[in-house]
């Protein structure tokens, strides 16, 4: 209630000058945030779409196909689909209802024993027949193979024979999961039956709006959490954003605080 309006072009992350240089005198290692819901409010072009056409050498399709089927995975016809079934129950960057938060959620990847969790995209239940957890595991495909070609790390990982896992939060959770007051819930045990399947194959059940990166967001977000997806007791952090002009810009301005802009939040491991 006591923020300022958010900017999404321009936000700035103030922190007291100690508690950085506590960081840097440890010798801390530093991973790169980019809170993705404060940023974009308007619906952004899928450069995902665009990233698809890429080839490896030999000139295979970046997506193999499924097993057992013999066929290629064709990620833009499915990924544009997942995008019709997201954006046919929600408004990107528009306010959400309470009715309809708890079938929506934040989806990350992270590789098996891997330090970070990826955030990829944002899933939608569209059908009573199918709950958010579900929305991930029948999207599971189109949601890795999107989340190889955004992080290379998790790219890297797979060719190395690493298991990819999905994860939920909460929707619109970025900002909390990167002050690491909010955990990550691990979705290997979601089980979805034949028959949503089928229904999945022949409607639109559920949705997914991937995660794209620009000159504001290079890097996309990600966050060190432990194995089970939940914040250890202390790591705790606490942000503030500003709005370009207000009095505490001002004080930054004037050297009297240190900043950090969103784009290069940095924590300690």
């Amino acid at each position: 209630p006591d923020m300022f309006a958010l900017t999404p072009t321009c936000l700035a992350l103030l922190l007291a000058p100690t508690a950085i240089h506590g960081w840097a005198s440890q010798g801390a290692s530093v991973a790169r945030l980019t809170p993705p819901a404060l940023r974009n409010a308007a619906i952004r072009c899928p450069s995902v779409l665009a990233k698809t056409k890429r080839k490896p050498q030999g000139g295979k399709a970046a997506g193999r196909g499924s097993k057992g089927s013999g066929g290629k995975f064709d990620l833009k016809s499915s990924m544009e689909r997942a995008m019709r079934g997201y954006r046919s129950v929600r408004t990107v960057g528009a306010p959400m209802s309470d009715q309809l938060r708890p079938h929506c959620g934040d989806v990350y990847v992270r590789p098996d024993g891997g330090e970070f969790f990826y955030f990829v995209g944002k899933t939608v239940a569209c059908d009573e027949a199918c709950d958010v957890r579900q929305s991930v595991v029948l999207q599971k495909r189109v949601i890795l193979e999107h989340a190889k070609l955004l992080q290379p790390p998790l790219m890297q990982a797979d060719q190395l024979k690493r298991v990819l896992q999905l994860w939920l939060a909460p929707a619109n959770s970025e900002v909390s999961v990167a002050q690491r007051k909010q955990a990550l819930e691990p979705l290997a045990g979601v089980r979805v039956s034949t028959e949503l399947r089928a229904l999945a194959a022949s409607s639109l059940v559920c949705g997914f709006e991937p995660e794209t990166l620009d000159n504001e967001n290079p890097n996309g977000f990600k966050v060190s959490l432990p194995d089970d997806g939940v914040p250890a007791d202390g790591s705790e952090m606490e942000v503030k954003f500003v709005a370009p002009g207000s009095e505490q810009l001002k004080e930054i301005a004037s050297g009297e605080k240190r900043v950090i802009t969103v784009g290069d939040l940095a924590e300690s491991s």
